[in-house]
């Protein structure tokens, strides 16, 4: 089981249970599977622990301060998009974010504050915008990205996301 395997697991386990403080082992084909819910609604966060590693996802699952990446003055870290997962092909870790401000105004805080040589792309049509940073290559035992979007919110005025990701190898 990969670490995407421990994702859908979650995925499935928390849309199972929706009680706080939860927690129950699942015997599957390929282990035990523990699932422990904490806090209620939107701010609930599950843990999936398999013999394969371990994901926590929703609120508080990360905290993006401890990514070693720049946040954005003023961005909402959603209660719902964090996880953290862990299993013997590394670790990763993933919030997003959310500002009223204009997708110019985060790219552009965005291209002051990350390394120079990190912009992976950048691209403006008409349904959003799209901006991508990079540190790190494939090859190396740690990567960290930003990845910022835009689209309508829904109530007529623009929304920028702000995804930030970090990943390790053994």
């Amino acid at each position: 089981m990969h670490l995407r395997s421990i994702v859908v697991a979650a995925l499935a386990a928390a849309s199972l249970c929706a009680c706080t403080g939860h927690s129950r082992t699942i015997v599957t084909s390929q282990g035990p599977v523990t699932e422990t819910q904490s806090g209620s609604g939107s701010n609930s966060t599950v843990t999936i622990q398999t013999n394969q590693g371990t994901g926590t996802y929703g609120a508080n699952a990360v905290n993006p301060a401890e990514l070693g990446l720049p946040i954005y003055p003023g961005a909402s870290q959603s209660n719902t998009a964090g996880y953290a997962a862990t299993s013997k092909e590394g670790s990763g870790k993933v919030v997003m974010m959310t500002t009223n401000d204009s997708f110019d105004k985060v790219y552009a805080w965005y291209s002051a504050h990350m390394p120079a040589g990190s912009q992976q792309m950048h691209m403006t049509a008409q349904s959003g915008s799209i901006a991508a940073f990079a540190i790190g290559t494939s090859t190396d035992k740690e990567q960290k990205g930003v990845t910022i979007t835009s689209s309508a919110n829904g109530h007529g005025g623009p929304t920028t996301s702000i995804m930030l990701t970090d990943s390790t190898k053994p």
